[in-house]
């Protein structure tokens, strides 16, 4: 198809088109750049939204888990009266179905 154009044209206007094309071809290029670039940074933006939000949410799990397992080492020991076990049982339950719904 360029061929035909060029043809159609005579040898002046040819270097002039040549130039209008590759103009054109390279603006395509940059767009398409652009473009990628600017999806590539949404979604490399979300990918890290996403990986603060689970150390959030691993940093809590810990601090339940360091809880429970203080709470749990001080009933082994028998630091808390039979009372206060059952309200701590009582409250510990809860937190599980809490977690698990």
């Amino acid at each position: 198809m360029l061929k035909s154009i060029f043809r159609y044209f005579g040898k002046r206007e040819t270097g002039m088109l040549k130039s209008i094309f590759r103009y054109f071809r390279n603006r395509e290029t940059d767009m398409l750049k652009s473009i990628f670039r600017y999806f590539r940074n949404r979604e490399t933006d979300m990918l890290k939204s996403q990986i603060s939000i689970l150390k959030g949410t691993i940093r809590r799990e810990e601090e339940k888990a360091n809880d429970l397992e203080i709470k749990c080492e001080m009933f082994s020991h028998g630091e808390y009266k039979a009372e206060d076990q059952e309200k701590m049982l009582k409250q510990l339950n809860k937190k599980v179905e809490e977690v698990y719904r």
